[in-house]
């Protein structure tokens, strides 16, 4: 039996984890145990079937995704036979299923209020449907700007998230406490051509930006908790961390892992990036800080070049020939344009 994925409720105190085709719960006390906390298995109920060809070989299946609501009081799962469930929590009696995909799913989320769900597969769509009642509300599919190729875009991954008010017009990515405009973020990918993050605007459904600075298949994507990051790992081992709200790199690691990246999860401090593989290593990773920062440097970077460029207008009047070449052979060696 081996853990697929895992999913941390927002308490902390408990998780949930794919373990081949079943689900189970576990409570964590921290601070008990040898280890520093003690973990105590739960229920456990079967959340995927297999697909056809696993059913035909005779195997069972297994989980792809889990994930908490905001509040912790269900649970999303789906898996290899393309159906997304959704359960109750602690009890995980299963609530809906939803049967539109065509493919094994890949990622799988609520939304801020949890009465939406939306599912990435393998058949190249991502789905929105009801939490309560499994209709489906909208579904993205490949966009035609992206061409023709070698290679089906597949969707990788899917997360909602949101933006401060204004962010549209240039404010930053907002908080997650429920302040600000929601947005999905998805990623698709494809073999041979580059991946594409894109965020959406649920109440028209309109790509607001589209990103293409991935050059191999994303494998996973997560937000960090304040919405102002979003990273992205890849099937050669790497990752990249984008500003949400402008959807440019911030920093890419190629191959930081020997294999494909299975899992992501920002640190509280939203400056440590952690990732996991299938070279069964878990390492951390340093991100840059988004947006204010860098335009505050950027500023006064400008700022000195252009005093520099006067002081050199100034000098040229009042230094000797001799001194005054001197001093603007400096200044251009530093980049100022005199």
């Amino acid at each position: 039996v081996a853990p697929m994925n895992l999913s941390l409720r927002a308490d902390e105190e408990h998780f949930v984890c794919g373990l081949n085709e079943m689900c189970r719960s576990f409570a964590l006390t921290l601070g008990s145990g040898d280890l520093g906390a003690k973990v105590t298995a739960g229920i456990a109920v079967r959340t995927d079937t297999g697909s056809a060809e696993d059913r035909a070989e005779g195997e069972k299946g297994f989980q792809k995704v889990c994930r908490f609501s905001p509040a912790g009081d269900r649970v999303c799962a789906g898996g290899a036979d393309g159906v997304v469930s959704v359960w109750r929590y602690p009890q995980l009696e299963k609530a809906v299923a939803f049967k539109g995909h065509a493919g094994e799913i890949n990622d799988a989320c609520f939304n801020r209020a949890a009465d939406l769900v939306a599912s990435a597969s393998a058949d190249g769509h991502v789905m929105v449907w009801s939490s309560a009642s499994a209709k489906l509300e909208h579904t993205i599919e490949p966009r035609a700007a992206w061409g023709k190729g070698p290679g089906k875009y597949k969707a990788a991954a899917c997360r909602f998230g949101e933006m401060a008010a204004g962010a549209a017009s240039g404010g930053g990515a907002g908080a997650g406490g429920g302040g600000g405009r929601e947005v999905l973020y998805t990623a698709h990918s494809a073999s041979r051509r580059p991946s594409h993050v894109v965020r959406w605007d649920p109440t028209t459904w309109t790509a607001e930006r589209d990103s293409a600075a991935v050059a191999t298949p994303v494998t996973c994507m997560e937000l960090n908790r304040s919405g102002s990051l979003l990273a992205v790992g890849t099937a050669e081992g790497g990752v990249v961390v984008f500003g949400a709200h402008s959807l440019r790199p911030l920093r890419a690691v190629n191959e930081l892992h020997g294999l494909f990246v299975t899992g992501l999860a920002f640190l509280p401090d939203d400056g440590t990036l952690l990732s996991v593989s299938g070279d069964r290593l878990c390492l951390a990773t340093r991100v840059p800080r988004p947006s204010s920062s860098y335009s505050s440097a950027a500023s006064a970077l400008l700022t000195l070049v252009v005093l520099l460029a006067v002081a050199a207008a100034v000098l040229s009047f009042v230094l000797s020939p001799a001194d005054r070449d001197l001093v603007l052979a400096s200044l251009r060696n530093l980049g100022v344009p005199v």
